[in-house]
């Protein structure tokens, strides 16, 4: 055997056992380099919607603003923590944004409860028969949850000791010597704790009694005059609880769609391109198994949302390899030797890749700085996989490649071609996407007539998140029937005591022993009442079987001016971005492109009846990233066809362009629509309608950027010639500058 054979054999081997070991320490661990591993408890930190638990948010019922807002929120985030501390959650994670405070409280098995107690104001007073107060929570030094004899009776039981100050001391000897023949009342937030018959004068420290007061009450009482009142009332405006078992299958449904498309993505690229398919799988291989690292290094929280980014990163990931291996395809049908068109593959994709790839990482960007909860968990892996991406595309899968050609695997069989009947054409050479100009036209028109119509007509299926409300999700351990479904809208009818509150009841179309609840905005109490009463029917686990979200209209306005805000500005990035990279008329092309894919992706909502939830933001923008990134790799064609010829029309090289990269831009979307299809087959209910929206914008976005981008550049260059920003700067300013 030739010496430089073996060697490249050893070295390929060398990398692929490194490629093993890293995997072996994401999934087992690494104590050194302080990696868990995923199969240990220490591993990837799952959300809520994964782990089981419940997000509270509250709202400072003030009208203080700046500095003084700021002084008492922060005043609030510390009495919670210590009120969280003192009732054992000592693993929540508090969040404080303007005038809201939000809690994520892991594995809580009463959220209502809690509710009640991590957000009472904690106004303590001690009233006498006609209302006055005697006492209040300023004159308090401390309070001890105590067990023991309170009466002469000497029965025990649990109660609260107040300790005074000497003010509060004088102050309770005089309100107890005025109350003698009757009697005096405890309030905590104006809810009666205790009230005791006044016989005599008391110089000393009170108590606070109920016979009906557990070891956990008293406890709490106690934490909470001791943590101080809150300085405002606080208003519970949304709730999220995940139930432990629900969460679990919504993390194997996913692990599952996950492993399907990433094994369908290795079967498509090994079938398509060969040994450089085999290559791009061992990468994709390194690729999760470092995604996996980089999470738990910075210990991120992996949300439902989140592992469908992943998930959908992985699709995206093959996108770069496709990029070059079709530019060393077509190298390899121009004349050139194996190896020296794997270098002018790499190195004439490069910017291509850089381009595409960093306008997703603008999408990314904007979800992470403006995303909140599952959504910034979205942002944070999609940003993540984009990087490693481009990483293990550009230096991992660019060995492995060179090491092949020094292992004498050169035949043209093994890169996907056929060595007698190879073509030099490409297989789109004569589609003439600029002549198609019409038929381009008529088939938008009538997409926005009927989406418009649809919007007009239909309008949206409002989810709770925008529209406010409450919804719970039941798993009742058997199949759904219509008596099932009549007896809930009973129970829940019942308790809100009005018909109208009940907005809807439907089985889950994944899972025929989950039944979806949703309503108007319900109170606490009915929250309570509902998941009880239903609970005891069906025999549910309330720890593990139910989930119950409910979002006011304070939160349900914000999240529709984030949407709003987010989708903008991604847009105003990514038109500065493509303008200084390729031209101004380029980046107004690539926006008409993307509001075309965006409002196909809208009307989808309204055509399908599609809920419009938070996740339409992220859906939106990583259509944005993938339409842009399809765009991309056209528009950087069409520029490297006019550099080449001179002579030809501008129309001429668009078509070329749009030719050049048909391949790959039907591969791309096969690849990413194998991996997003996965956890729309088997996803759960909330994941299932957050990878519908995507898949159809895959569509739309490839369509746009064959034959919508190149035409209408073309169309925008012909009219305005090669206007820059610069040209639309008035002569005044630009004197000035």
């Amino acid at each position: 055997m030739n010496y430089n054979v073996a060697g490249a054999i050893t070295r390929f081997i060398a990398v692929f056992l490194c490629i093993l070991l890293v995997g072996a320490v994401a999934v087992f661990g690494f104590a050194p380099l302080n990696i868990s591993g995923v199969l240990n408890s220490g591993g990837i930190k799952l959300g809520l919607d994964l782990a089981g638990g419940s997000l509270i948010v509250y709202e400072a019922d003030t009208d203080m603003t700046g500095d003084d807002l700021q002084m008492n929120m922060d005043a609030v985030e510390t009495l919670m923590r210590s009120r969280l501390d003192n009732l054992g959650f000592t693993e929540a994670v508090l969040t404080v944004d303007n005038k809201q405070i939000s809690i994520e409280i892991p594995s809580v098995t009463d959220p209502e409860e809690a509710i009640k107690k991590i957000g009472a104001t904690a106004i303590l007073q001690f009233r006498n028969a006609d209302g006055e107060v005697i006492i209040d929570g300023k004159h308090i030094k401390a309070a001890y949850a105590q067990y023991g004899a309170v009466d002469n009776d000497n029965v025990k039981e649990y109660f609260v000791a107040i300790e005074l100050t000497d003010e509060g001391q004088q102050k309770f000897k005089e309100g107890t010597r005025a109350a003698i023949g009757s009697y005096i009342s405890i309030y905590l937030d104006e809810d009666l704790q205790s009230t005791a018959s006044v016989n005599k004068e008391i110089d000393g420290n009170p108590i606070i009694t109920n016979s009906a007061f557990t070891v956990d009450e008293v406890k709490w009482l106690a934490s909470v005059i001791n943590a101080g009142q809150l300085p405002f009332a606080l208003e519970n405006v949304q709730q999220d609880s995940v139930g432990a078992t629900l969460g679990e299958k919504s993390l194997e449904s996913c692990l599952i769609a996950g492993i399907i498309g990433i094994l369908l993505v290795m079967a498509f690229m090994i079938i398509i391109y060969k040994v450089p398919g085999v290559v791009a799988s061992i990468s994709l291989f390194a690729y999760t198994a470092l995604f996996v690292m980089v999470m738990e290094l910075i210990q991120a929280n992996l949300t439902l949302p989140g592992i469908a980014g992943i998930i959908l990163s992985i699709g995206m990931a093959v996108d770069a390899n496709v990029v070059i291996y079709e530019r060393i395809k077509e190298e390899l049908r121009n004349g050139k030797s194996v190896k020296g068109a794997i270098e002018a593959g790499f190195n004439r994709a490069f910017t291509a890749i850089f381009d595409s790839n960093i306008t997703t990482l603008i999408a990314a960007g904007v979800l992470w700085y403006f995303g909140s909860g599952s959504i910034k968990g979205f942002g944070t892996t999609l940003f993540i996989g984009v990087l490693l991406s481009m990483l293990t595309a550009l230096t991992l899968t660019k060995s492995l490649l060179r090491t092949t050609v020094n292992m004498q695997i050169t035949k043209l069989s093994y890169y996907g071609l056929n060595e007698e009947k190879m073509v030099k054409k490409s297989l789109f050479e004569k589609f003439d996407v600029v002549k198609q100009r019409k038929f381009t036209l008529i088939i938008v028109a009538c997409v926005i007539i009927i989406g418009t119509a649809s919007m007009v007509l239909r309008g949206f299926n409002l989810d709770i998140d925008f529209s406010g409300g409450t919804e719970f999700i039941l798993g009742i351990q058997k199949d759904v029937e219509d008596a099932d479904i009549d007896n809930i809208k009973s129970i829940v009818i019942g308790i809100a005591e009005d018909e109208n509150k009940l907005v809807s009841i439907q089985k889950s179309a994944n899972d025929d022993t989950t039944v979806i609840i949703t309503t108007k905005e319900l109170n606490e109490d009915q929250r309570q009442a509902v998941r009880t009463t239903i609970a005891d029917k069906y025999n549910i686990d309330d720890d593990n079987d139910l989930s119950v979200r409910s979002i006011g209209k304070s939160i349900s306005d914000k999240l529709r001016q984030t949407a709003i805000l987010t989708a903008a500005l991604a847009v105003l990035l990514v038109l500065v971005y493509i303008s200084f990279r390729f031209a101004f008329l380029s980046g107004i092309a690539a926006i008409l492109c993307l509001v075309h894919d965006l409002f196909i992706v809208i009307a989808a909502y309204s055509l399908l009846q599609i809920p419009v939830s938070s996740t339409i933001i992220a859906a939106l923008l990583t259509i944005l990233g993938y339409s842009i990134n399809a765009t991309i790799i056209i528009f950087d064609r069409i520029r490297e066809e006019s550099k080449k010829s001179n002579s030809d029309s501008f129309a001429t090289n668009v078509n070329k362009g749009a030719s050049a990269s048909m391949t790959r831009s039907i591969n791309t979307t096969i690849t990413t629509f194998l991996t997003i299809g996965m956890v729309f087959l088997f996803g759960v209910e909330s994941v299932r309608n957050f990878a519908l929206p995507i898949m159809i914008g895959l569509i739309a976005g490839l369509f746009s950027s064959v034959m919508i981008s190149g035409p209408m550049w073309n169309l925008l260059k012909s009219k305005f010639g090669n206007i820059s920003i610069r040209n639309l700067i008035p002569k005044k300013l630009k004197k000035k500058a």
